[in-house]
């Protein structure tokens, strides 16, 4: 059985973590797709009041699924470039959604903190393919 050598298995481990974040930058997607986001209550003059829940996709329409498509497309795009460039476009990936989760860490930003964690561990495992390589 032959052992991967050190480039490779650095290589393997930084498209591991990219992978993670992409799975992570999903879920919180589909979790802000799904789960109550808004809510709010009315109530009658002669009866209880009634408290109603609306998601995201209900709340703002169609138009949010761009929005949320933009960190899968940033995790997505360092996993398809190859070589050199590689760890130049995981850098500025993981920088543009570091950005935007914390611009919208007061609403929607908190849920990308863990796709942004598994980007950061990406981006350094890309730089130390580098350097194994040099």
């Amino acid at each position: 059985m032959t052992r991967p050598t050190p480039k490779r298995r650095t290589r393997l481990r930084s498209g591991v973590w990219q992978i993670a974040a992409l799975a992570l930058a999903a879920l919180a997607t589909l979790l802000l797709l799904v789960l109550p986001a808004y809510s709010s209550t009315s109530q009658s003059s002669d009866g209880p009041s009634v408290t109603t829940t609306t998601t995201l996709l209900e709340q703002q329409g169609p138009g949010v699924l761009g929005i949320l498509a933009v960190p899968l497309v940033l995790m997505l795009v360092p996993l398809y470039v190859r070589g050199g460039a590689r760890r130049w476009v995981s850098l500025a990936c993981t920088a543009l959604l570091f950005v935007g989760a914390l611009l919208g860490l007061a609403s929607i930003g908190m849920f990308y903190l863990p796709a942004v964690v598994c980007s950061i561990a990406a981006t350094t495992a890309a730089m130390n393919e580098h350097r194994v390589s040099a």
